[in-house]
C-alpha cells in the first residue's frame, strides 16, 4: 500500500510556506497512540480508585483480571479496523467523512455490549464500557476532521471543469444513507 502526502501553500506573515496534510492512516495511527496512553492512565485510575477489574470473557464462567495488556489490544484492535475503514472510506466513498461516522458508531454501540454483559461486577461493566466511550471519543473525531478534508487532487470528470462524482464504496444507496447521519 503507498501512502501520498500533499503539500498546500498556507499563507504566513513572512511569505508562503508549505504545509503537510497526513495520510489518513497516519492520523488514524496516531489518534490510536493518543487513545493507548489515556486508556492506560484510565485503567491504572480505576485500579487506584479499587474497581474490581476481573471480567470473564464471552462463554468464559471464570473471571480474570483485565491488566495493561487487555486494555493495549482493545485500543490497538479498534485502531486497526478504524483505519482500514478510513482509509477505505476515504479512497472510495462520495463522503468519506460522513460515511465512517454512520459506520463507527453503530460499531461503538455494538462494542458495548461486550462490557455490559461480562460477567463480572457493575463496576467493572461501567469502568469498562466507559473506556469504550473515551476511546472512541479520542479516535472517532480525529479521523473524521481529517477524512472531512476535501483532497486538493481533484478528479476531473474529463473536461478539466471540475470534478467527478465518485461512486459510494457500497453503491449509490450507501451514500444516501450517510447523507441522513
Amino acid at each position: 500500500m503507498t501512502t501520498t502526502t500533499t503539500s498546500m501553500p498556507a499563507s504566513t506573515s513572512g511569505g508562503t510556506a508549505v504545509r503537510t496534510r497526513r495520510p489518513v492512516s497516519q492520523v488514524s495511527i496516531a489518534a490510536g497512540a493518543a487513545t493507548l496512553a489515556v486508556i492506560e492512565a484510565y485503567g491504572a485510575i480505576a485500579h487506584a480508585a479499587g474497581v474490581p477489574l476481573r471480567a470473564a470473557a464471552f462463554g468464559a464462567h471464570t473471571a480474570t483480571q483485565v491488566n495493561a495488556g487487555w486494555l493495549a489490544f482493545g485500543v490497538a484492535l479498534g485502531t486497526f479496523w478504524g483505519t482500514v475503514l478510513a482509509v477505505v472510506f476515504a479512497r472510495r466513498a462520495a463522503r468519506p467523512a460522513r460515511a465512517f461516522l454512520a459506520t463507527t458508531l453503530p460499531l461503538l454501540t455494538l462494542s458495548l455490549t461486550g462490557p455490559l454483559t461480562a460477567h463480572a461486577t457493575a463496576a467493572t461493566k461501567v469502568t469498562l464500557a466507559c473506556g469504550h466511550l473515551i476511546a472512541a471519543a479520542i479516535i472517532i473525531p480525529v479521523v473524521t476532521r481529517r477524512l472531512a478534508v476535501r483532497s486538493p487532487r481533484a478528479i476531473t470528470d474529463g473536461t478539466g471543469q471540475g470534478e467527478a462524482p465518485r461512486r459510494g464504496i457500497c453503491g449509490r444507496g450507501f451514500d444516501d444513507l450517510a447523507e441522513n447521519f
